[in-house]
Order: structure tokens, then C-alpha cells, then sequence
């Protein structure tokens, strides 16, 4: 049994059907806003792209609504252009934040160092002062025995 592999969204006897268009209908929009649709898949096995699919509801909706075909095309490349410019803000955004934990990343090995180093510092100083709490105390232990003896 062969397994086939479906590399599109919607087919396209499914997405005239989802569309309520014709079949004729259907290939004279395909063949139109070509550049907007995009058919994935060969032979029988052909379908449309989600982007593609999305773009042709947007198609039939405004041509139900009466927009001709020039209308369209403007709607369909203003909304490519926003698409665009929001990719772009999106990439800036993005490298600005990378740059942001990247900082924020040295500052943290940097900070995470020189607490390092106080702790260092700090057991350092608690074992002096242990060692001259020990040889204090002994200290006072021998002169005890001394006054004692």
C-alpha cells in the first residue's frame, strides 16, 4: 500500500467547493492573480498553499463585493506591502532583542564573577577569623591552666 504525502493546505476540489466558485470560475481566478496563488503538489495530486488559499478568499470576496479586477490586485499587493513593512518592524524587533540577552547575558557573567569572587573573598576572611577564634581561645585556655597550676 502506498502512502501519498500531501504537501499543500487545501486541494483544489476542496477549496472551489469551500469557495462556492466554479470549476471554470476557479482556473480563470488561478490563471488572474497568478502571482497571488500559489498550486503546490503535480499531477493529481495538486493544491493550494495556505497563503494561497487565504489570498484566493480574499479574491472572491471582493469580487463578490463588486471590486474589478485592478481593485483587487491594488487590495492584494497593499496587504503584501503591509506584510512587508511588518516583517521588517518584526526583523528589527528581533535583532534588537537579541542584542538586549546578549547584554544582558554578559552582564549576568559578569556579575555572576565578581559575586564569585566576594564569596571567595568572604570564605577567606570567615576561616581567618576562625583560625584567630581558635588561637585565642587557646590562648586563654593555657593562661587559665597556667593561673590554675
Amino acid at each position: 500500500m502506498s502512502e501519498t504525502t500531501r504537501e499543500y493546505y487545501v486541494s483544489l476540489q476542496d477549496a472551489t467547493t469551500i469557495l462556492n466558485v466554479s470549476p471554470q470560475t476557479f482556473r480563470q481566478l488561478i490563471s488572474d492573480y497568478q502571482n497571488y496563488v500559489e498550486i503546490l503538489g503535480d499531477g493529481k495530486n495538486k493544491g493550494l498553499s495556505e497563503e494561497g488559499f487565504r489570498n484566493l478568499q480574499m479574491i472572491v470576496s471582493l469580487r463578490e463585493q463588486g471590486l474589478a479586477a485592478e481593485e483587487i490586485a491594488a487590495s492584494l499587493e497593499k496587504q503584501y506591502t503591509v506584510e512587508s513593512v511588518e516583517m521588517a518592524d518584526l526583523f528589527a524587533e528581533i535583532k534588537e532583542l537579541r542584542e538586549a540577552l546578549l547584554k544582558s547575558q554578559e552582564r549576568y557573567l559578569e556579575d555572576r564573577e565578581k559575586m564569585m569572587l566576594t564569596l571567595l573573598k568572604l570564605q577567606k576572611e570567615i576561616q581567618h577569623l576562625r583560625y584567630e577564634l581558635a588561637s585565642t581561645s587557646s590562648r586563654k585556655e593555657r593562661k587559665k591552666k597556667l593561673w590554675r597550676g
